[in-house]
């Protein structure tokens, strides 16, 4: 094969291996977005959830965030509260 020829074939190998590095990253960015996207909707998922629980439990529909946020604070610092927390995180979330 010729010089010419040679050096044309390794130009068209390089710019396909260029569009594959193109096509491949643009397939990680959607599989990033996809990921994100799971992950934000698994959040709001639980922060619904954990909501209905709260209104179900404690009479806050009508509290403001500043209000829940004091309540929630001030209910945490109660020592049977602190102490069934700490035994939470020590049996690995299991609440027993």
């Amino acid at each position: 094969m010729k010089p010419e020829q040679e050096l044309e074939r390794l130009r068209r190998e390089l710019a396909e291996a260029k569009k594959k590095v193109s096509q491949y990253r643009n397939q990680e960015k959607i599989i990033l977005n996809k990921a994100r996207d799971r992950e934000r909707r698994n959040r709001t998922r639980r922060l619904i959830e954990h909501g209905a629980i709260l209104e179900n439990v404690f009479p806050v529909r009508d509290m403001d965030g500043g209000e829940l946020t004091t309540l929630l604070t001030e209910i945490s610092l109660l020592p049977v509260v602190s102490k069934t927390l700490e035994a939470y995180k020590t049996n690995e979330g299991r609440g027993t």
